[in-house]
């Protein structure tokens, strides 16, 4: 991976040990970038947000 690039598992790790409103700021960011028509922050955090959830509900 190059510099810069997002880590999606390494993001999801960060997450798993602060969850605290971090769904609802992913939330903020999707609704932000689609009004302003950034597709690719879109579609990161489309496949992100149901990701975060799922790791969620396997760490109970």
């Amino acid at each position: 991976m190059s510099e810069g690039e997002f880590d999606l598992q390494e993001y999801l790790a960060m997450v798993r040990r602060d969850r605290a409103d971090t769904l609802d700021c992913l939330r903020f960011l999707l609704e932000e970038a689609q009004k302003g028509g950034l597709t690719s922050v879109v579609e990161l955090l489309e496949q992100a947000i149901p990701e975060i959830e799922a790791a969620f509900r396997e760490d109970g």
